[in-house]
């Protein structure tokens, strides 16, 4: 049963579509589709700054309010940069639905990389954009779709060395370096 109460679709049959997320391109898809990323936050962040701006701008230096009430234009301004979030939220969930949707409707079997998104945050210079192009969720929807629409789901180990092994007779390569991209 999957959460709604469906029953769980039996597997289709269909072609294999091996997912790579980046930050680039949200998803590139073995088939040829892509998923272009959003960058909802990165087109928000003028706005948001000017926000945040204005609202510091409506307190005392030393963080105290103005009045000891409240503040009704300080109330518009949080107002207004809850709204310019939850656009960002939007569209960003917006890209992902739909990708996602039809990723696992046209797939039989979709592969992705098992990452591990929190380790990739830790990157100074990456962090902003991984976080804005929201792997884990694009990840999760993918997932809850391919069982939705019933096609089958395994993950492939991040430190699997796909390049190693021959595509054709499964022979691998054993000491191969990093600058030998493809086999001859």
């Amino acid at each position: 049963m999957l959460e709604d109460g469906q029953p769980v679709p039996p597997l289709k049959d269909g072609f294999t579509a091996g997912v790579d997320v980046a930050v680039g391109m949200l998803a590139v898809c073995s088939h040829g589709r892509e998923a272009e990323n959003p960058k909802a936050l990165r087109a928000a962040l003028r706005w948001l700054r000017q926000v945040d701006k204005a609202i510091a701008r409506s307190r005392t230096p030393h963080g105290r309010n103005n009045r000891s009430s409240r503040c009704n234009r300080r109330d518009r301004l949080y107002n207004k940069r809850r709204r310019i979030h939850a656009r960002i939220v939007n569209l960003r969930n917006d890209t992902h639905h739909k990708a996602t949707t039809a990723i696992a409707e046209r797939a039989g079997r979709v592969v992705v990389e098992t990452l591990k998104v929190s380790g990739m945050l830790r990157n100074r210079r990456l962090d902003k954009p991984i976080a804005d192009a929201g792997m884990s969720g694009f990840l999760a929807k993918l997932e809850y779709k391919c069982a939705w629409y019933g096609a089958e789901f395994p993950k492939a180990d991040r430190w699997f060395p796909s390049s190693k092994p021959c595509a054709h007779c499964g022979w691998r390569h054993g000491d191969m370096s990093l600058s030998d991209r493809q086999w001859l």
